[in-house]
């Protein structure tokens, strides 16, 4: 008996996982590119953090590049548990609007990596991002 019990907690465990569906679960900064109105780059001035909100995050950016769609010079985004940002930090944003998501894509960034062959990884992203906003640093 204690057999079959162990046998259906085994198969009937829950599982809670985020997707996101209409970038169909990637990464592709094609994809998102295509997909997101706003694309830009930004540094943190400013945050608040409330552990009792939905909204846990909220920042004070400066717009240092917009590469598509339009946004205003400074921007106040709040977001949920995925996007905790470092004050300072420099990302850019592929977003809809100033309520980010577990959906939207946040990265760090910077044009400095252009120049930086040891930060392979970095470097890939930054030079695609270039390329598909044709943006000249």
């Amino acid at each position: 008996m204690n057999k079959y019990i162990l046998i259906l907690l085994l198969f009937c465990t829950n599982v809670l996982a985020f997707e996101c569906p209409e970038f169909n679960n990637s990464m592709e900064l094609d994809l998102y590119w295509e997909k997101q109105p706003q694309v830009f780059v930004a540094h943190v001035v400013s945050g608040k953090y409330n552990e009792n909100s939905d909204i846990r995050y909220e920042y004070d950016l400066v717009i240092d590049h917009v590469l598509k769609g339009e946004v205003s010079k400074t921007l106040h985004v709040k977001g949920d548990w995925s996007l905790s940002l470092n004050m300072g930090g420099e990302y850019v944003f592929f977003t809809k609007n100033e309520n980010i998501s577990f959906c939207d894509l946040v990265l760090p960034f910077s044009y400095v990596w252009l120049e930086r062959p040891d930060l392979p990884v970095k470097r890939k992203y930054v030079e695609k991002i270039v390329e598909l906003s044709g943006y000249k640093p």
